[in-house]
This record gives structure tokens, C-alpha cells and sequence, in this order.
């Protein structure tokens, strides 16, 4: 189940450092993704930390957890403006 979830979870780790390092196009990776990264480290987060705390290692799953950072403060930006 771990090595499962590690998986998954490196992969949208791979996806947010393209999308950080500009080697791919933000606007269609949130456009297609968005939902899904979001969700998913929400759901993980937990867990996330808990092996960041067991291994004393804060950078695991660290770009996945900017990207998701930035489109939350991006969606609540579009909600506001919205209203």
C-alpha cells in the first residue's frame, strides 16, 4: 500500500516541478489536472506529514505541495473576485 501510494504521489510530484521549472505549460497542466492535484494532496496531506515527521525530512512531496498552494490561492483569488 505505501509504495502505492509513494507512486502515485511522485508522480504529481514530477508533474508540479515541470510546472515550477516552466518545462511544461501551466495553464493546460491546471487546466487538466487541477482538480485532481488538489484533492489528492488534500487527501494525503496527513500522511504526507507524517512521513516528513518520521524520516525528519520536510522536503518530501514539496513541489506538489507549492503548485497546490498556489492554484488554492488562485481559486479562492477567482471566487472573490466572482462575488
Amino acid at each position: 500500500m505505501r509504495s502505492d501510494i509513494v507512486a502515485i504521489l511522485s508522480f504529481w510530484e514530477e508533474v508540479a516541478l515541470a510546472v515550477r521549472t516552466k518545462t511544461a505549460n501551466e495553464e493546460k497542466v491546471r487546466r487538466f489536472f487541477e482538480p485532481v492535484m488538489i484533492q489528492g494532496y488534500q487527501f494525503m496531506k496527513l500522511w504526507i506529514d507524517n512521513e516528513r515527521t518520521v524520516d525528519n525530512d520536510r522536503s518530501y512531496f514539496v513541489e506538489l505541495e507549492l503548485v497546490v498552494l498556489k492554484w488554492e490561492a488562485l481559486r479562492t483569488k477567482a471566487v472573490q473576485t466572482i462575488r
